[in-house]
């Protein structure tokens, strides 16, 4: 027998090993779709473990949202790839053999399937991912055209041989395409009928209380149009989580909430029973700690929900040292007890039920904390004696503190000597009160003009923890330089010292060029 060894050759066993690698990747998501026992979701949570803390403090930022599907395309092309290798691997070992094909195929299968398997943790992604990688090899290492060693005596014509390998990169193709679509239909209706269940299904449902709309409409009438600028309430909001795969599903049925740790009476909370507490509707601005000084990852919505002091008394809570609560996604967070006192648990989101990727049924709403404190898919709260950390405080990050002070600057626009410019200002619980603009590089400094402060609850003349739109018009031609600067409710000034995000949220004056008017 002779060998393989022709340059053309081993090239088609590298393309027969590369498509046996993404055989066997899409044999997996056919088994299990997109969840965390797919194995390229499974190789990226590995990933997610391995990173340092420095590629957390500049993928988090620089990438945004793009960052979940990134990592997740990265890890699936990876697993892909490394699965070649092995399949090259059972190429080479069928070489060793007078009958090759079933060699290759054989090995392939069992490596190929002890890997998805191992790594995914499910026998049936692994043996359904094994089996079309052992397909695609065995494809790849039949005879071509009567024979069986590729070797160059034979009778039939090149053309033939070269069609014949055409012919199994197509076949190939065809397995791939079809696992893949195959485990796109199967998994989508799946989810579809069990969303059709939750929460997330039936997010457009109107919440039947006059005082949403009330509400809503007094927000969008303070707002100030201003483009590339949320209005006060805003129309698309930022969604930063651990999901590579998609966001947990969860029915109200399936739904409770647990308070355990070191409580007087152990609690767990149905939804039905959540929503017979009393209720309120709460203006609240949620801002990242990967925010940027002048970054997207700050919006406010009214949320609806139930304050959560009253249901930690009736447990029993009392006076302890700390809280961890964690999600159904495996997220966790933990921080002193004392902020959870003016905590609010949500189930409702702008006169919706709370959509699914901001947390349906229930998430928790923490007043002036950065965003990470604020757990999505909530289903436990642990009262504990001693100090804990959480998920990024494990990855390098500060977040459970307040949220720093910002003034943003997302609106410029020119008419001629007319000048708008305008944006955001937050300062947590602290509140705002004057948003200042200097024109000149920060020489002189003017105040600006100021949205009415949200309404608050019960009486309250204004949100205890919502942001605030600011605008300033001028004239002025020529190119110059605008900074912007928030003071608090109490006159506190905006820190000016510039810091990046990592590790404890984004600190600083923003600056922007204006430029000047062209003719």
């Amino acid at each position: 027998m002779s060998v393989r060894s022709e340059p053309s050759t081993r090239a088609i066993g590298a393309i027969g090993s590369l498509l046996s690698g993404i055989a066997a990747v899409c044999g997996s998501f056919l088994v299990v779709g997109q969840s965390d026992r797919f194995v390229g979701a499974a190789i990226g949570e590995t990933l997610l473990e391995w990173f340092p803390d420095q590629v957390f403090a500049i993928g988090i930022p620089l990438l945004g949202g793009l960052a979940r599907p990134l990592l997740l395309a990265s890890a699936t092309v990876g697993t892909a790839l490394a699965l070649g290798v092995l399949a090259w691997t059972a190429m080479a070992i069928g070489d060793r053999t007078s009958r090759y094909r079933i060699a290759s195929a054989g090995t392939t299968l069992g490596l190929q399937l002890g890997a998805i398997g191992l790594v995914a943790a499910d026998l049936w992604s692994g043996l359904v991912g094994g089996a079309l990688g052992a397909i695609v090899i065995w494809w790849f290492t039949r005879p071509v055209n009567g024979t069986n060693t590729g070797d160059q005596s034979d009778t039939n014509s090149a053309a033939g041989s070269a069609w014949s390998r055409r012919r199994d990169i197509l076949g190939s193709g065809a397995v791939i395409a079809g696992a893949a679509a195959a485990g796109w239909l199967l998994n989508s209706s799946g989810q579809s009928t069990e969303n059709s269940e939750s929460p997330s299904a039936r997010a457009r449902a109107t919440i039947d209380d006059p005082v949403i709309d009330e509400l809503l409409t007094q927000a969008k009438q303070q707002s100030f149009e201003l483009s590339d600028a949320e209005p006060l309430v805003s129309e698309g909001f930022y969604q930063v989580d651990i999901n590579l795969t998609g966001d947990p599903t969860i029915t109200t049925d399936e739904w409770s909430l647990k308070i355990a740790g070191a409580v007087d009476s152990p609690t767990e909370l149905s939804y039905k029973e959540l929503l017979d507490n009393p209720v309120e509707h709460r203006f609240i601005t949620l801002r990242c700690v990967s925010d940027e000084l002048n970054g997207r990852y700050m919006d406010t919505a009214l949320w609806t929900g139930t304050p959560i002091a009253p249901i930690l008394d009736d447990a029993g809570v009392g006076d302890r040292c700390c809280v961890r609560l964690a999600a159904e996604d495996g997220y966790y967070h933990a921080f002193p007890r004392a902020a959870l006192e003016s905590g609010f648990l949500a189930w409702g989101m702008n006169g919706d039920l709370l959509p699914r990727a901001h947390g349906a049924p229930v998430r928790v709403l923490i007043p002036g904390h950065w965003g990470e404190i604020n757990v999505k898919w909530l289903t436990d709260i642990e009262i504990r004696e001693e100090p804990a950390t959480g998920y990024w405080e494990e990855r390098g990050w500060h977040g459970s503190g307040p949220v720093e002070t910002v003034a943003k600057l997302h609106h410029k626009s020119r008419d001629g000597d007319q000048v708008t410019i305008g944006g955001h200002a937050y300062a947590g619980t602290r509140g705002i009160s004057t948003v200042e603009v200097s024109t000149d590089g920060g020489e002189t400094w003017v105040d600006t003009e100021l949205t009415d402060p949200l309404p608050g609850i019960d009486g309250v003349e204004q949100a205890r923890d919502a942001w605030r739109m600011w605008k300033y018009e001028y004239e002025r031609a020529d190119e110059h330089e605008v900074v912007v600067r928030a003071r608090e409710a109490d006159g506190t000034l905006q820190a000016e010292t510039e810091s990046e995000a990592f590790p404890s949220g984004a600190t600083g004056w923003v600056r922007g060029t204006m430029y000047g008017r062209q003719g």
